[in-house]
């Protein structure tokens, strides 16, 4: 494995690693604050296991999104409104992990063609630092 899939690999798990706080809303440094916004302590959404299957769900999952883009627009809009808030975070982490497989599927394709070098990531950083000094 070279070194910048490594590294393309790491934001991609950091952004994993958000998506589980998001989804299990555990965040060490917010533990006290988590779903303040729900109103308190919500539970955890339910993982996803094979093929787009919920634990302790039993729910067809090849559906014709044709069929299904109304079924769940009719769900969304059964929704109490202290629901709405926790329906809108399940999408949120759905988006969220499509973006992270994609970055680090793009960071790996970058390193694969020699568009991402080491050499150009350190470059990159000092630029940063240079355009945005610590104090």
């Amino acid at each position: 494995m070279h070194a910048g899939t490594r590294t393309g690999n790491r934001a991609a798990r950091t952004l994993h690693a958000d998506a589980d706080t998001l989804h299990t809303g555990r965040d060490t440094a917010h533990a006290g604050r988590r779903n303040a916004h729900l109103g308190g302590d919500a539970a955890p959404l339910p993982r996803k296991r094979g093929r787009g299957s919920l634990r302790g769900m039993s729910t067809q999952t090849d559906i014709d999104p044709k069929e299904l883009r109304p079924l769940l627009h009719a769900e969304i809009d059964k929704l109490r409104d202290q629901d709405l808030a926790l329906a809108h975070r399940a999408l949120l982490e759905i988006e969220l992990r499509r973006l992270a497989d994609k970055l680090g599927a793009d960071f790996d394709e970058d390193w694969a063609s020699g568009k991402l070098t080491k050499e150009n990531i350190q470059e990159a950083i000092l630029d940063h630092r240079r355009k945005h000094p610590y104090r």
